[in-house]
């Protein structure tokens, strides 16, 4: 029998002991949670030992522990081994991962900004670096399949050198350097931290980085949701305060463990339970939504997408007209997907050579939220993750009138900053707005959009009345 990788779930944990939890969390991890008022419980508590004794006994070695799933990833090409496993009180459950079900990484189609230029005229940036706020001290991690010529590229080298990158390490290979596989993780940390003067700026450029490998690339495998899963506890115990995840689930080499579109309910996938458990220890979660919008299995956004909790970004370019290829909601009547959406369309990035090029994708929109959520949250250093993520939507540019295709729309910065007075602009009492991709269109422009479909939103005495789309 080839080796095979399995999760073994325990039943129970050992009585909740809050000295232990932190003696095992980094002072930003306990920081983090005391600053949002997250109590400890017992998902942060350890894997009994005992259990992991039983574990070894049967000669099984264990790749990697998750206390907040409590179980462990085991590989094994001893079926008896296993099987004997099952019959044990203490076993919750065993998956399987190659053959059952509970399902990849998206396809890849001026001042000193250099050719980033656009993205902070987009978001006016300056408006942050005016405050000397480049991102100082916020603790990202990027999640992907690889960085490869990160650790050789000019644009790095003051995260290197300014001692900014706090942990490294690839889940998916655990003895082959971060460095290698692909450029993909490369391009989107550049759009956060990239720094060559007068050639290439990322938007916080003085954050704090980890860099995890989660993605295989040679496979699609509901493994690789595990190594998400281990990746978050460690960014959590690190004291991690966003996640950028520029990957996405749903379908696999085996298509019996495909996901199932009833499973896109944010509790389901093992990708997703991880992300709401981050986001319910006080990270925030920023997830591109995908790129299958024009799938005929699957148009829908990706797996962990599809929590509520997480902030999920689509694409639009920089003429703010949604991509035809970026994946909507809905995921149910209760919550907006995406909920916000960014430039990442044609964007520029810094490739493996250390040379600038550009890619299309939700994986880029989402690094340009994550970099300006980064920046958010130093100006408004007390809010809590889930307040921060609804600022951003409360202060973009369709929050009052969202859609599961561009969400809230795009965060302007000027509303988030209070850089402008908005008092003075609330619709007239009786008025009517035509807006195409969250973009207000005067009626007279109309004739020159035929064949859209345009959105007609009427006011009565100052309230929405009636929103349709009409095709012109």
């Amino acid at each position: 029998m080839n080796s095979q990788n399995y999760f073994i779930s325990f039943v129970d944990k050992s009585t909740l002991d809050t000295n232990l939890i932190k003696s095992l969390l980094s002072h930003q991890s306990i920081e983090r949670r005391k600053k949002q008022g997250i109590d400890f419980d017992l998902r942060d508590m350890p894997i009994k030992t005992n259990y992991l004794d039983s574990i070894s006994s049967y000669g099984l070695k264990v790749k990697f522990k998750s206390k907040w799933e409590n179980g462990v990833l085991v590989e094994s090409s001893e079926l008896e081994n296993i099987n004997g496993l099952k019959a044990k009180n203490f076993i919750k459950y065993i998956h399987s991962i190659k053959d059952s079900a509970i399902g990849g990484i998206q396809s890849i189609n001026s001042i000193e900004f250099g050719v980033t230029v656009a993205i902070h005229d987009f978001f006016n940036t300056q408006a942050f670096y005016n405050n000397n706020n480049f991102g100082q001290e916020r603790r990202i991690a990027i999640f992907d399949g690889g960085f490869d010529g990160m650790d050789n590229a000019v644009a790095f080298n003051s995260l290197f050198n300014e001692d900014r990158l706090i942990d490294r390490y690839n889940f998916v290979n655990p003895t082959a350097s971060v460095y290698s596989e692909t450029d993909h993780g490369t391009g989107v940390a550049s759009i956060i931290c990239g720094d060559q003067a007068n050639v290439y700026q990322g938007l916080c450029p003085k954050s704090r980085i980890a860099l995890f490998v989660t993605e295989d690339n040679n496979s699609e495998t509901i493994l690789e949701e595990y190594n998400w899963l281990f990746a978050a506890e460690r960014a959590d115990s690190l004291g991690i305060e966003i996640i950028n995840s520029s990957l996405g689930y749903y379908d696999f080499d085996t298509p019996s463990t495909n996901h199932t579109f009833n499973e896109l309910n944010g509790q389901t996938a093992v990708v997703s339970k991880a992300a709401l458990v981050a986001s319910q220890k006080g990270i925030l979660v920023v997830n591109a939504a995908g790129n299958s919008n024009n799938s005929s299995i699957w148009p829908h956004i990706n797996f962990p997408g599809d929590v509520s909790e997480v902030l999920t970004v689509g694409n639009i370019s920089f003429d703010k007209i949604l991509n035809t290829t970026s994946s909507r909601g809905p995921v149910n009547g209760s919550y907006i997907k995406p909920e916000l959406v960014a430039p990442g369309t044609n964007i520029p990035l810094i490739k493996s050579n250390g040379t600038v090029g550009t890619n299309t994708g939700t994986s880029f929109s989402s690094p340009v939220i994550a970099g300006l959520a980064a920046l958010v949250w130093n100006e408004y250093p007390e809010f809590t993750s889930q307040e921060l993520k609804n600022f951003l939507i409360k202060n973009a540019s369709m929050s009052d009138f969202p859609d599961q295709n561009m969400g809230y729309g795009f965060p302007i910065t000027n509303k988030l900053l209070s850089l402008e007075d908005f008092s003075n602009n609330n619709p007239a009492i009786d008025s009517v707005y035509y807006l195409l991709n969250g973009i207000e269109l005067k009626k007279e422009d109309l004739n020159s959009f035929k064949g859209f479909f345009i959105e007609k939103i009427t006011f009565e005495n100052g309230q929405i009345s009636l929103k349709k789309n009409i095709k012109y």
